[in-house]
């Protein structure tokens, strides 16, 4: 792929074409035409000027073939390179490029365009992700895949919410077998395991990645009465230690910065997914997926809908810079995007993380995509939304929350699993821990005061009876 030069523009060389305001130093590819401020309001009118393209009379002639008729004078799509001078000719035209067929993947009926040396056809991307993965699947698990076909039909399916983690990890371990010319899966061994995790780690993936799907995959041939001997997998052998990192909450420094950022390049769909993720903690796909009815006002909650990580609903808490910004927001949101999610990107569609993720690089760092494209020349190194959710369980700890809110707030089922996220600051974990020791020392030192036996008490009731 050819990396084209950026252009880089001085402040005030390039105007507003909407409201005229002269626009600060910035960067864009070469071949940009308009320019515009940053705010809704201007994109909006730039998106509907360049959405239309005018045609005049007897300008485009009509594309189907035999037809000497005009395309009617209006405006048409910019992308829009066909035209016809009525509907009838539309459809003609159509039945004569198209062709019926069926999506390799899943048989369904589909209409895709008559093109020489394609075979394989497909009703969505997902299915050619599939049907491409089918072959590198099979190559792997040679006389195991239907086996593996097996497996997954009839367990992966029900008890994976993604089977494309098992059926990878399975044909991994399935082509080791073949390279070691193990032919039945009954000679499986826990040696024959310890050789497939160090070849993992010669290959230069991680030593124990797959071998939980390995051991499930043998619990079910057991379960099958495929497998006569006890599990291969020992987990006192075979699985290691998970490495537990320590929380990365942002500083009171660092979002002070961020939403000075925020401030000065932002708009208010960003702002209020980062107060979101500040104030409740919620995963960025947990906020692209928020709905406008899932937001409280009056008891400042926000509803986290199925489905999300833990599979598990919840309610979350929000204070007043989610408040703010999100009437700040539904000032702007467009009442007729055709859905009701809270945010929508700039042409009313559905906002993907992905999209959120990039616009937060573009508004807040330096580089929008490492070393490849620059976004600002000042800013932050990277950001991470996720560690907003440090900060979030961080700062409840700090103000003196227990365990149980924070876990709720969160949607933490442990607390072990909680206590990952909220860091207790050095100053409060020292300031506690001479606090507790002081109070030690003081009860050692108190006169001790002895209790008085069950016997004396009796006889003292009966003397005073």
């Amino acid at each position: 792929m050819t990396k084209y030069i950026r252009k880089c523009y001085e402040a005030g060389e390039k105007s507003c074409e909407v409201c005229g305001k002269e626009l600060p130093a910035f960067g864009c590819w070469p071949g940009r035409t308009h320019f515009y401020c940053p705010t809704y309001e201007c994109r909006s009118e730039v998106v509907k000027r360049t959405r239309y393209r005018t045609i005049g009379v007897n300008e485009k002639p009509c594309s189907r073939p035999g037809c000497n008729g005009f395309a009617p004078a209006g405006n048409y799509e910019p992308t829009r390179f066909r035209f016809y001078c009525s509907e009838e000719c539309e459809k003609k035209s159509w039945f004569l490029e198209v062709r019926i067929t069926n999506c390799t993947w899943c048989g369904k009926e589909i209409h895709r365009p008559n093109r020489p040396g394609v075979t394989n056809t497909f009703c969505c991307p997902e299915h050619n992700h599939l049907f491409r993965s089918e072959h590198l699947i099979s190559e792997r698990a040679g006389n195991y895949f239907p086996l593996l076909t097996e497996y997954v039909a009839g367990f992966v399916s029900t008890h994976y919410r993604k089977p494309y983690g098992a059926r990878n990890a399975l044909s991994y371990f399935f082509q080791f077998l073949m390279a070691e010319k193990v032919d039945d899966i009954k000679l499986v061994s826990p040696k024959l395991i310890t050789r497939f995790i160090a070849s993992e780690l010669r290959r230069g993936g991680i030593p124990t990645k797959y071998v939980s799907f390995v051991s499930t995959f043998f619990d079910w041939m057991i379960a099958e009465d495929r497998f006569d001997h006890a599990n291969p997998v020992v987990p006192r052998i075979h699985h290691a230690k998970t490495p537990k990192h320590l929380p990365r909450p942002y500083s009171e420094e660092e979002m002070t910065e961020i939403w000075r950022l925020l401030d000065e390049r932002g708009n208010n769909r960003v702002r209020l997914a980062m107060a979101i993720g500040e104030e409740t903690g919620l995963r960025i796909g947990e906020v692209v997926n928020l709905r406008v009815q899932d937001v409280n006002l009056q008891k400042q909650t926000v509803f986290v809908q199925l489905p999300n990580k833990t599979m598990n609903e919840r309610t979350a808490h929000f204070h007043e810079k989610t408040r703010k910004y999100f009437a700040a927001w539904m000032a702007e949101r467009n009442p007729n995007c055709g859905h009701d999610l809270l945010l929508h990107n700039t042409r009313g569609g559905k906002c993907t993380q992905v999209s959120l993720q990039l616009e937060f690089r573009r508004v807040l760092c330096i580089w929008e995509r490492k070393d490849k494209v620059k976004a600002n020349d000042t800013g932050l190194d990277t950001f991470s939304f996720h560690r907003l959710r440090h900060t979030m369980a961080s700062r409840l700890v700090s103000g003196g929350a227990d365990a149980a809110a924070v876990m709720s707030q969160g949607g933490w089922a442990t607390a072990s699993a909680m206590f990952g996220y909220a860091r207790v600051e050095p100053d409060r974990a020292c300031r506690s821990y001479n606090d507790a020791m002081e109070r030690a020392r003081t009860e050692s030192l108190a006169p001790r005061q002895r209790t008085k036996g069950f016997r004396v008490y009796r006889e003292r009731e009966k003397d005073a009876a």
